[in-house]
């Protein structure tokens, strides 16, 4: 057992490394810099990564995980993510979401949910695929301790359900829906 993993682990690695799977991309880069520099603010990296296909299999491979969560993970494709911590607080940009949402607009990004409370902003976008179902989610968070990026791509629209399925539905759970009895 431990010299089939000594001769298996290289090739994980090779596969990291090649595939680029552990660094985020430029759109992903470039959002977050127009953020940092945009709220006057100074900040220190505290997470930043990206895993592709390949590693997101490696990672279902050896983690226990019951059906629903395996279903919500084989329909990732890739994930990105980005902590930020703020080590200083300014003054910070008024018109910065506006440009945040100009420059992801006309990358074929479409607002989804914006959530402002307080200190807080929470900003939700999506891109459809090829099939013009949801692709891939770009989730911003920014308070006063720091700004996080998650950027998504895979069959959502499966994961959404799978969600449900898990959580139960929400518009049932709320009573909205209309009973036609």
């Amino acid at each position: 057992m431990y010299r089939k993993m000594l001769l298996i682990l290289p090739v994980i690695l090779m596969g990291f490394v090649t595939s680029g799977c552990y660094q985020v991309n430029g759109e992903f880069l470039e959002l977050k810099n127009e953020i940092l520099s945009s709220t006057g603010s100074s900040y220190n990296r505290d997470v930043e990564f990206a895993l592709g296909k390949v590693s997101i299999s490696i990672v279902r491979a050896f983690a226990s995980l019951d059906n629903n969560d395996d279903e919500i993970i084989k329909n990732i494709s890739g994930i990105q993510i980005g902590v930020y911590k703020r080590i200083r607080l300014d003054e910070g940009d008024t018109d910065l979401f506006q440009r945040i949402n100009y420059k992801l607009e006309n990358n074929g990004w479409k607002y989804f949910v914006r959530e402002k409370d307080h200190d807080e902003v929470n900003i939700i976008y999506y891109r459809s695929n090829e099939e013009e179902t949801l692709g891939a989610m770009f989730i911003i968070s920014l308070d006063k301790e720091k700004l996080t990026l998650v950027k998504i791509r895979g069959d959502l629209r499966r994961i959404v359900i799978a969600a449900i399925r898990e959580k139960g539905d929400p518009i049932e759970a709320s009573g909205m829906h209309n009973s036609h009895d």
